[in-house]
């Protein structure tokens, strides 16, 4: 039984399916994209049918999240920064010729063009996590005695970090959004990737050794995920 190339919710939308895979993949993962794609992920060895039970179990969120995307995005009256203490009042300009963000004592000025703010403010944040990632990054990295050769801010869609064979290490610049104790737990786990370049019980051991509570941190981490603003994901 192929899958579809579209899919048709029970209230009778029909979206755009997209199926894609990973090597590593250990379960079933769904996303919606914007204009309204949905995205399957499979992993290897799973049959179509469980595929498409899947996205049947899945429909009534999907429908949730197909709907969100069609809600327009209200400018946010502030930016909290839990990982770094940073609170900003945001100043939202429109009609600018071009984009230009400035700060003055705790507000954050966006003059934007008719492209939206969403990207000058995206953009900013990333400018801020290139400030404070670098040097909290190092002092973990010293503090850990795991070295390692760079590091990358991005602004990957579904990653918080990653860790290169070669020690490149590249955190997501929306970290910045999440509270401090699990950026300390994402530092931690990229690094231990230096030791170790898997998910094996001593890699596990390795991070529960310089953090305990490090299940702690990571439903934290999950659970802050749900909340983060849509504005983010652009």
């Amino acid at each position: 039984m192929p899958i579809p190339e579209h899919y048709q919710l029970a209230d009778g939308r029909c979206v755009p399916l997209r199926l894609y895979s990973h090597p590593r993949a250990r379960r079933l993962r769904l996303k919606v994209r914007a204009p309204g794609q949905v995205e399957l992920g499979v992993p290897p060895g799973c049959s179509q049918a469980k595929a498409l039970a899947f996205l049947r179990q899945n429909d009534a969120w999907l429908a949730r999240q197909l709907t969100l995307l069609l809600t327009p995005i209200s400018p946010p009256e502030q930016l909290l920064l839990p990982a770094i203490d940073e609170q900003w009042r945001l100043n939202l300009r429109p009609g600018a010729t071009r984009n230009r963000v400035s700060r003055s004592a705790d507000t954050l000025t966006i003059a934007y063009t008719e492209a939206g703010w969403e990207g000058p403010l995206r953009g900013w944040l990333a400018k801020r996590a290139a400030e404070h990632l670098p040097p909290w990054l190092d002092a973990t990295s010293t503090r850990l005695d795991i070295p390692y050769s760079r590091l990358t801010i991005r602004g990957q869609r579904s990653r918080w970090g990653s860790c290169s064979a070669q020690g490149s290490i590249s955190l997501n610049y929306k970290s910045l959004l999440l509270p401090k104790a699990c950026v300390e737990y994402l530092l931690v786990h990229e690094l231990c990737h230096r030791r170790h370049m898997d998910h094996s019980p001593r890699f596990w051991a390795l991070v529960s050794h310089y953090l305990p509570d490090h299940l702690q941190r990571r439903r934290t981490l999950r659970l802050t995920e749900r909340t983060l603003p849509r504005w983010l994901h652009g």
